[in-house]
C-alpha cells in the first residue's frame, strides 16, 4: 500500500497517489484523551474501524467469505496504522471515559514514555530485519516451543549467541532502551536527554509544542466546520465559517487558524485543500458522487503542471466502506474534479469532460461550495 510523502505548506500542491500517512511521533504528543479524540475524527478510522475490530476480536466469517473478508479485514488494519492505530479499534461514538480502563483505553495511554510489549518487538524485528535472520530467529524459537520448562530453552538461545549473523547484534533505529532501575533518576535524565537530541538530530524533528489548553477551541471549531456529531460527521450539521464566527464571536482568521490546528492533529499533516480532498473527500462525498451508472472517467489525469500522467480508469463514488484501493481511487476522482474547478469549468463542462452522468452535478456542485469556505490561502 503506497503512502503519501510530507505534504509541505504549499497549498497548490496535490498529493501523490495513495492513502496519506501521519507523521512519524506526532500522534504520541496528544494527552492520552486528545489522541483518541484526533484518532476518531479520522476518515480513515471512520471508514475501516469495523473490519480492523473483527480482526482484532477475531470475530469468525462464514466460509464462502473467508478468504475476501480476511483480506479486507487485514486491509483495514494496515490503514489503521498508516493514522496511529496498531491495536484494538473501539467504536467511534465513544467517549474517551467510555474506554475500557484495562483494554481499550490501555492502547490510548501511551505517550512520551512507555513501555513496549512483546508483540510490539516482534513487529519491529519483522519490519526491519533481513529475511534470513528472520527465518533464523523463527527456528530457535520453534526449537524453544518444545520446552515448557524455561531453563530447557538455553541451549536453543545458545544458538542464537553462537550465530555470526550480525543484525543480530546491529540496534534498532529506534528509541528503544534498557535502564538501570538502580541508576538515579538524575543520571537517567541525563541520559535520556542526550539520547533524544541525537534521535531528533537523526530524524529531522523539530522540538515542537502543542498548546494543549487550546485544543478544545481547536477542536470545536473543526466539529462546526466538519459536521461532528455523536462519534460521526454529519453534513446537516456543518456550518460556514461565517456562522462559526457568529456563533462563537471570533474573527475569521481565528476560525482558520483554529481549523487549521484541528486539522493538523487529526490528519496529522498541515491542511491544504488538495489534503483535505484526499482524506475527506471520499467518505464525505461518495454518495453525492455515485448515480446509479456515472459512466467512464478519462484515463489521464489532469495534473498542475498539465503533464499528463496515466491514472486508472475508475469510477466516482464507489463503494468505500471496506476497500482502501477504492477509497484511493475515489479520493483521485476528487482531486481531479478539483483541478478542473481551478481551471475554471463549469460543472457541466466538468462533467462532460469526465463523461458522467448529469447526475453526477450535484456532488460537483456540493465540491465547488466546500472548496469555496476553506480557511485562507489554500
Amino acid at each position: 500500500m503506497s503512502q503519501t510523502e510530507s505534504q509541505g505548506d504549499d497549498p497548490n500542491s496535490i498529493p501523490e497517489i495513495g492513502l496519506v500517512s501521519r507523521h512519524q511521533w506526532q500522534l504520541r504528543m496528544l494527552p492520552p484523551k486528545w489522541r483518541w479524540e484526533a484518532v476518531r475524527r479520522h476518515p480513515y478510522y471512520q471508514t475501516f474501524w469495523r473490519p480492523a475490530n473483527d480482526h482484532f476480536q477475531q470475530r469468525e466469517l462464514e466460509p464462502k467469505h473467508l478468504e475476501i473478508g480476511t483480506y479486507k479485514r487485514q486491509a483495514a488494519v494496515s490503514v489503521l496504522q498508516i493514522v496511529g492505530v496498531t491495536a484494538v479499534a473501539p467504536d467511534p461514538a465513544l467517549e474517551f471515559e467510555q474506554l475500557d480502563q484495562d483494554g481499550e483505553q490501555a492502547g490510548w495511554l501511551s505517550g512520551a514514555v512507555h513501555p513496549i510489549t512483546f508483540l510490539g518487538m516482534v513487529g519491529q524485528m519483522m519490519a526491519t530485519m533481513p529475511a534470513e535472520t528472520l527465518t533464523l530467529i523463527g527456528n530457535v524459537l520453534t526449537e524453544a516451543g518444545h520446552f515448557e520448562e524455561p531453563g530447557m530453552r538455553s541451549p536453543s538461545f545458545m544458538r542464537l549467541q553462537c550465530s555470526d549473523d550480525p543484525a543480530l547484534a546491529s540496534y534498532p533505529d529506534l528509541p528503544i532502551v534498557s535502564i538501570c532501575p538502580a541508576s538515579s533518576q538524575r543520571e537517567i535524565t541525563r541520559c535520556l536527554i542526550e539520547l533524544q537530541k541525537g534521535w531528533q538530530a537523526r530524524c529531522g524533528i523539530e522540538d515542537k509544542r502543542v498548546n494543549l489548553e487550546k485544543l478544545p477551541k481547536y477542536f470545536e471549531v473543526f466539529d462546526l466546520r466538519e459536521g461532528w456529531s455523536q462519534g460521526s460527521y454529519r453534513q446537516a450539521s456543518e456550518l460556514r465559517f461565517e456562522e462559526i464566527c457568529a456563533q462563537l464571536n471570533c474573527p475569521i482568521s481565528t476560525a482558520h487558524n483554529f481549523y487549521r490546528n484541528a486539522f493538523l492533529q487529526v490528519v496529522g499533516q498541515p491542511f491544504t485543500s488538495p489534503l483535505w480532498a484526499r482524506v475527506f473527500g471520499p467518505s464525505k462525498l461518495s454518495q453525492l458522487l455515485a448515480p446509479g451508472n456515472p459512466g467512464r472517467v478519462v484515463r489521464r489525469r489532469p495534473l498542475q503542471q498539465r503533464s499528463p500522467v496515466a491514472a486508472p480508469e475508475t469510477r466516482v463514488g464507489v463503494n468505500v466502506a471496506m476497500e482502501p484501493a477504492h477509497y484511493d481511487r475515489s479520493a483521485q476522482q476528487i482531486a481531479q474534479i478539483q483541478e478542473l474547478i481551478r481551471a475554471g469549468m463549469s460543472d457541466q463542462e466538468i462533467c462532460d469532460t469526465l463523461e458522467m452522468e448529469d447526475e453526477i452535478l450535484r456532488g460537483i456542485a456540493e465540491l465547488r461550495r466546500r472548496f469555496r469556505d476553506l480557511p485562507s490561502g489554500t
